[in-house]
């Protein structure tokens, strides 16, 4: 399995990216293609932040870890992971550092 195409989107992912406003069908099968869709096309975002070199802890990641392109599998976590932050209490929520990443 190439986890750099492939991943299954889970539940927290896809409400995730439908905050940011995307729309998805409401079968699991058609949900599942076009969450995926929308996590490659994140993941290629991603990509090309980490391959700028801009980002300065990204940067250190990528030299003092050796951290290496994301997949798919990486991205849809993350999506998880940061749904999850959002039902955090508010003052716990606060306390996390967020990312902001600009890129021209």
């Amino acid at each position: 399995m190439n986890l750099q195409e492939y991943s299954v989107v889970g539940v927290g992912a896809l409400t995730m990216l439908a905050q940011w406003g995307l729309e998805f069908p409401s079968g699991a099968l058609a949900a599942q293609r076009d969450g995926l869709e929308a996590v490659r096309e994140l993941c290629v975002c991603v990509n090309k932040v980490l391959e700028s070199g801009r980002h300065a802890g990204l940067q250190r990641a990528r030299v003092d870890v050796s951290l290496g392109p994301l997949t798919a599998y990486d991205c849809q976590v993350q999506l998880c992971e940061t749904k999850r932050g959002f039902s955090l209490p508010a003052r716990v929520r606060a306390a996390r550092s967020t990312l902001c990443v600009c890129v021209e």
